[in-house]
């Protein structure tokens, strides 16, 4: 008897190892079933339920009035289903499935993708509202972060959610990653108005996409920055905290001054008006300047200063973008070597850029980067303030016309999203050839795919010194958790948000953006568009002696960061981690409090950190993975799996340490440096 039950036990596993085998086409490890169904192994991905071959009448149409916002529209004309088999061409290589197609002449490809209710689908970029796109429309065109909005006040200009740094690759719960390899415009529709269907419409007559399998999303984010290009390493300062100081040379050496002598642990300066700035008194708002040397005006002594700061320990950054004001140095040399981006009738395009206001109204080209006087124009410029600077911001990239026509023969619409790419290129190989050893940091906000290779340092643009749910101190939390499923390893956000239109940030909404930059990858301050308003890290004792602390929580994660910067370098994994993309089989815990999921998130594998994001809250909702997690402030000890309320006084930012693990001695009497102002439960 017990050897009958042994013999049928046997016979059940070898079916079950065996599997049930998957008919269809056999491309390496993958199998594309009769139904459109598309397997690694035995295992189901995905089903393609349709592709169609379509024409579309699409408008891009810019509106330069308020500045890099784009009207997006498109309109089907004829849609043609085609048959998967006939048309697509499939090939693999170990995890990796390669799909293509090309239209019989049609100007785009949509396929519908089948939806189940249960998965789940993260990434796409850099969001401003979620780091899962369920339920959502994604448009994939770079352009300016809408303004503003929450549950009660729609985004300005059009009500839709807006952002510097869209990507068409998604991470599915159910083990693969799907990338888009295109620069023309598509768009994602997630089961939004069909919820059983995903929509994908690539808006152009080629199509090739990449289909990874993993059993970890960690390892899915591995691969797709082998495929699109890993980080690369960076000096060890960029790990101290940056301060912004302008208003020129006497302001800034004062700032540098402070820094010293109330021993704040910062070893950057930065200094975005270089090139002179001014306050439009009729906007109160302060814009910077523009051309291509310092502001003898506000820098009388701009090369005395910098050797200055260097004298103090000092890194010193600055500030460029790719417009040229009209008449500035140089302008008419690029119009002569057609180095500007023009419309296709040959018209020069012509954009109002915050240098416009303080030249008094004068417009700006944008610089044709498929150009070669145009990237040798901008090297030499370059070259003359590297002498001075350790790097810079390198902004915009987003505004480039869908009805353009550039250097190399590519439209706008096909070349949009490639001109923050080739912005950030030109950077890398600036840097790379003037400073070999590495030496050097530069920052973007716009991006596409491979900027984490290229960038060394991403932020999110201009957010609203608000607590706004959709543009303030929460955006900037959400985006770089949504950040860590690109493989973007440095994330840093401004503090305390920039755009100061209505309400210039406050002393609460100053601290609490303190706390979430020391525990970003990157600590980086701003004096936003009013900086006579707005906070300070010196506006009084108290902002001042946590500034202080927090600073020395940053210096403290220095060498934390550098080693898990070094793992992105090698395996491509981020720093910054949505709790799922650390630990996907606590999936079943993201409905209990989807919010709490949305602004909390793992630093490395051992670091938990839950910012405070909601004006007045002095507790939080907080999920704890498995295990024992310390509070590094009064030690006290959580046990996950599941969810805590933690108390959250002013000067503190929920954060724990896993028991037992590297980064435990990291906070080794730490509470103890925070002085009386730590004591208030305020």
């Amino acid at each position: 008897m017990k050897m009958k039950k042994v013999f049928h036990m046997v016979i059940f596993l070898f079916l079950v190892s065996c599997g049930t085998e998957i008919k269809g086409e056999k491309v390496g490890n993958f199998t594309i079933s009769e139904d459109g169904s598309i397997y690694f192994k035995d295992k189901k991905l995905l089903r393609i339920k349709k592709i169609f071959f379509s024409d579309y009448d699409l408008k891009i149409e810019e509106n330069f009035i308020v500045g890099g916002f784009f009207k997006k529209s498109y309109t089907p004309k004829k849609k043609n289903e085609v048959n998967i088999k006939e048309k697509m061409s499939f090939s693999a290589d170990g995890q990796k499935l390669f799909i293509n197609t090309k239209t019989d002449g049609e100007n785009s490809v949509e396929l519908e993708i089948e939806c189940d209710g249960k998965e789940l689908f993260f990434g796409m970029g850099m969001w401003f509202d979620s780091s899962i796109s369920n339920q959502k429309k994604r448009f994939i065109w770079v352009e300016e972060g809408h303004v503003g909005g929450d549950d009660d006040n729609p985004p300005f200009p059009d009500g839709e959610i807006k952002t510097y740094f869209p990507l068409p690759f998604f991470i599915s719960n159910k083990n693969y990653g799907f990338l888009l390899k295109s620069f023309s415009p598509s768009v994602f529709d997630f089961c939004s108005e069909e919820k059983e269907t995903l929509k994908i419409i690539l808006f152009d007559s080629e199509f090739s996409a990449e289909l990874y399998y993993a059993p970890h999303p960690l390892e899915i984010v591995s691969i797709y920055t082998e495929r699109t290009g890993r980080p690369k390493p960076v000096p060890d300062w960029v790990f101290s905290a940056w301060i912004d100081a302008i208003g020129g040379s006497e302001n800034v050496r004062k700032t540098a001054k402070l820094i010293r002598e109330k021993g704040i642990r910062a070893d950057v300066i930065w200094t975005e008006d270089w090139r002179g700035g001014k306050k439009i008194e009729s906007l109160g708002i302060y814009t910077i300047g523009g051309g291509t040397k310092p502001s003898r005006e506000l820098y009388p002594d701009f090369e005395t200063l910098a050797a200055e700061l260097k004298s103090m320990g000092f890194k010193f950054l600055g500030y460029f973008n790719s417009f040229v004001l009209e008449g500035d140095e140089g302008w008419d040399e690029l119009i002569k070597n057609n180095a500007l981006v023009k419309y296709e009738n040959g018209e020069i395009v012509k954009v109002s850029v915050p240098e416009s206001q303080t030249a008094g109204g004068v417009k700006a080209g944008i610089l044709d980067l498929t150009n070669e006087f145009a990237l040798n124009w901008m090297k030499l410029v370059m070259r003359s303030a590297e002498k001075y600077f350790d790097g810079w911001m390198a902004d915009f990239g987003e505004w480039v016309p869908a009805n353009s026509k550039l250097s190399d023969n590519s439209t706008g619409l096909k070349s949009h999203n490639k001109y923050p790419i080739l912005w950030q290129k030109l950077q890398r190989d600036f840097w790379e050839e003037v400073r070999p050893n590495g030496d050097f940091v530069f920052f973007t906000r716009s991006g596409y795919i491979g900027t984490q290779s290229l960038s060394p340092v991403v932020w999110p643009g201009d957010q609203n010194t608000s607590w706004e749910k959709y543009d303030g101190l929460r955006s900037a939390v959400v985006a770089g958790i949504s950040l860590s499923f690109t493989g973007v390893s440095l994330y840093g956000s401004d503090i305390a948000g920039y755009t100061s239109l209505i309400s210039p940030s406050d002393k609460e909404l100053y601290i609490r953006w303190t706390q979430f930059g020391a525990f970003s990858p990157v600590m980086r301050t701003h004096h936003g568009t009013n900086p006579d308003k707005n906070w300070r890290f010196d506006k009084d004792d108290e902002t001042l002696a946590l500034f202080k602390f927090y600073s020395e929580i940053h210096e403290k994660l220095k060498d934390y960061l550098k080693e898990y910067h070094q793992k992105a370098v090698e395996k491509g994994f981020p720093i910054i981690r949505h709790i799922l993309l650390q630990n996907p089989e606590y999936e079943k815990f993201l409905q209990s409090d989807p919010e709490c999921f949305e602004t909390e998130y793992m630093l490395g594998d051992y670091i938990l950190v839950a910012p405070v994001v909601e004006k007045g809250k002095r507790e939080r909702n907080v999920f704890f993975p498995s295990g024992e997690w310390v509070d590094i402030f009064d030690s006290r000890v959580y046990r996950g799996p599941g969810f805590f309320k933690v108390q959250a006084p002013l000067w503190k930012i929920p954060a724990f340490f896993k028991k037992g693990s590297i980064a435990e001695k990291i906070f080794s009497g730490i509470y103890e440096k925070c002085g009386d102002y730590c004591k208030a439960e305020r």
